[in-house]
């Protein structure tokens, strides 16, 4: 399902939610993180949503595409990072020159870029 900002039902475009009785009841012992993301939503104490953060577009099909995130977190294998800590990384490897993160946010999500140029050190030769 998809949900507008006041987390009502949107039928063409919105944050990605899952309404089921087999959502978890939320996040483990992190209840900031649980109020924001998990609800009953009117639909009963059996009937959860979890709202992914995950913005998308209901495809004419019924489908349901997904078009970026609400926050500026990425997800690798399940892990949520922010953009900040991608583009911090490399950004501060003394070895690196030439060095630019940025973000761009447009109409439909969110989306990072970044480019790095390794510029190699002159290796120091000392011979007794």
């Amino acid at each position: 399902m998809l949900l507008n900002p006041a987390g009502k039902p949107s039928e063409i475009y919105g944050e990605i939610a899952i309404k089921s009785k087999h959502v978890a009841l939320g996040y483990w012992q992190n209840t900031t993180r649980t109020t924001a993301a998990f609800s009953t939503n009117g639909g009963g104490p059996t009937v959860r949503i979890y709202r992914t953060g995950d913005m998308g577009r209901r495809l004419p099909d019924g489908r349901i595409k997904f078009e970026g995130r609400k926050d500026f977190q990425v997800k690798i294998r399940v892990s949520g990072l922010s953009f900040g800590e991608i583009e911090g990384r490399p950004l501060a490897a003394p070895e690196c020159a030439r060095k630019r993160g940025y973000r761009q946010s447009g109409s439909v999500g969110r989306k990072a870029s970044g480019c790095l140029r390794h510029t190699p050190r002159k290796a120091s030769v000392n011979q007794p």
